[in-house]
């Protein structure tokens, strides 16, 4: 256990490097570490504030196809033709 006394009564005492500061970011850079933090995810548009669900349908295929030929003749994503195709039936009025 003297041993073990001895070696820890060694170790120089050091200051730690809070994180974030420059001198930090440098000895990590330059000891090929990582930051942990995710890049910033970036959006198209901002989003909207209502929560989303996912809507999973099991429709016959000529409607399927019917569907997406709607989506790309118009240029719109399928929540984008859902939303458009409720409101011209007067099924949904947005908020």
């Amino acid at each position: 256990m003297s041993g073990l006394r001895s070696l820890v009564a060694s170790v120089p005492d050091g200051k730690p490097v809070a994180a974030g500061n420059e001198k930090s970011e440098a000895i990590a850079d330059r000891n090929g570490f990582t930051k942990r933090e995710p890049e910033e995810r970036l959006f198209r548009k901002e989003r909207d504030t209502e929560p989303s669900v996912s809507l999973n349908m099991r429709v016959k295929l000529s409607v399927s196809n019917a569907f997406v030929k709607y989506c790309q003749d118009n240029n719109l994503s399928y929540p984008q033709a859902m939303t458009k195709i409720l409101r011209e039936q007067g099924i949904y009025e947005p908020r």
